[in-house]
């Protein structure tokens, strides 16, 4: 069995997971029948497929999030590029892990479904636990006996049964996960950290809550309930406490996540408003609290990729064809391939030519406007991946610089481009970071959104 050194030593810096597809985040930013959200999301998976070379889901994240089943619904199942995510599952097989996730009323959140009638729904499976059964379809039958709407029922099990149909067909790939890895044995370890420098952040009701939240700590779910309840009556002082302890095990649990499905690139956005603890969220509240206001030339052009902020949402409008056109197009010519592999000094001028051609192709068919153009360019939605191999010894960190303005074009698409600078250390990052920051609105709360991105595979084989 792998030790967590060997996990790490194999994670490819090219797969990403990234919190923007957890079910509950899905949930929060997008309303399931509004079609310009839906829309945007459909831009991000697509932005995040021609940036990496694989964007890994979990099961859940699939087959309870808000957009994957909205997106099942409708014509927008044909536009999702399918070859460029794939699936980490409980089972060997779709059905046998949504059949896992269902039975075990603890193991889905219902996130399509509003809080209440989910709660409903989960207690009812709790207070009726059904017998085992072999065959996905009964669930509708069992939910509806628990009290879900027989409509709503049908249209979960309509989305299922095409996520299953692909994956069966062999269209979506669909990969068990490492039962072997011990997941509440890592998340303790990453924990621990920080565990100390946060406690000592905090007030004496977030003591209180922090040790609520310590002390159910092997349970996500239950870390949540602890949050969510106390962030229904806490003042504003004690809302940064939770933000805090929130964007803590967050950054734990996700970087476990990346670390059990072999990803190397891992991407967290925090909630607004927390205090900084780790070595990123230090460096990118730096950032933000040094501008300094530089005009945009002054910025050298080789750590800049320009992407108009509606661009993310136009790339959601692309035809399919066109999109996967331009992705095939710039693997075959090797101008991703650098990007990808983090081998190659000359990566991030090929990745600029790859992202001018996809916004340009974009604009030709979908006519995005760009609402400033001087900073429309740039910011606020531009992610910057820097080696900071001194700073944070074996990684690759990055931050990502977004306003949290609200709703999917705010935190979610806070970070959409990503940008590979080799050699530079943290004070030069500061200094061609800081123009980035969101000039139209400095006094809105930022949501950090971290990236971090483990060494190439390369570079670890010469060690």
């Amino acid at each position: 069995m792998l030790n967590s050194e060997e996990m790490m030593s194999k994670a490819d810096p090219a797969y990403l997971f990234a919190d923007v597809y957890d079910s509950v985040e899905q949930s929060s930013n997008l309303a399931r029948r509004d079609k310009q959200d839906v829309q945007s999301y459909l831009g991000r998976l697509r932005l995040d497929a021609f940036l990496y070379r694989r964007t890994v889901l979990t099961d859940a994240q699939l087959l309870d999030g808000t957009f994957f089943l909205a997106a099942a619904e409708g014509r927008i199942f044909n536009e999702l590029p399918f070859d460029r995510f794939e699936i980490r599952s409980r089972a060997k097989r779709l059905d046998e892990a949504l059949l896992g996730l269902v039975l075990n009323p603890r193991g889905i959140w219902f996130s399509s479904l509003p809080k209440d009638q989910a709660d409903r729904i989960q207690r009812g499976l709790i207070e009726h636990p059904s017998p085992n059964i072999s065959d996905w379809r009964k669930l509708g039958k069992i939910l509806v006996d628990v009290g879900l709407d027989q409509a709503e029922a049908d249209r979960l099990e309509n989305a299922w049964a095409k996520w299953i149909e692909k994956a069966e067909t062999g269209q979506l790939i669909v990969r068990q996960w490492d039962t072997n890895f011990h997941f509440t044995d890592e998340l303790e370890k990453k924990l621990n950290i920080n565990k100390d420098r946060i406690e000592t952040s905090l007030t004496e009701f977030g003591k209180r809550i922090f040790l609520l939240v310590w002390k159910n700590r092997s349970s996500r779910n239950a870390v949540y309930g602890v949050l969510w309840e106390a962030y229904g009556v806490c003042s504003a002082e004690e809302r940064v406490d939770l933000a805090t302890i929130e964007s803590w095990f967050n950054s734990a649990y996700n970087n476990t996540a990346a670390q059990q499905h072999s990803c190397g690139t891992v991407e967290v956005t925090d909630p607004p408003g927390g205090r900084p603890i780790n070595e990123n969220q230090l460096l990118f509240d730096r950032v933000q609290l040094g501008f300094t206001g530089q005009e945009l030339f002054e910025v050298p052009s080789e750590l800049i990729v320009h992407l108009p902020i509606p661009f993310v949402q136009a790339l959601g409008s692309l035809p399919a064809a066109d999109f996967m056109r331009l992705t095939g197009k710039h693997i075959n010519n090797g101008n991703l391939d650098a990007w990808y592999d983090l081998n190659d000094i000359n990566g991030i001028s090929n990745l600029r030519r790859a992202v001018y051609d996809l916004v340009e192709q974009t604009d030709k068919e979908a006519k995005f406007v760009d609402p400033n153009p001087l900073l429309g360019r740039l910011v606020p939605q531009l992610k910057v991946v820097v080696n900071l191999t001194g700073r944070v010894p074996g990684v690759i960190a990055g931050v990502a610089l977004g306003a949290q303005s609200g709703g999917i074009q705010g935190a979610m698409l806070g970070a959409v481009a990503g940008l590979f600078i080799g050699g530079l250390g943290g004070h030069n990052l500061e200094q061609a970071a800081t123009p980035l920051i969101d000039k139209l609105d400095k006094k809105q709360r930022v949501a950090r959104s971290i990236v971090e991105r483990a060494q190439s595979l390369r570079e670890q084989g010469k060690e």
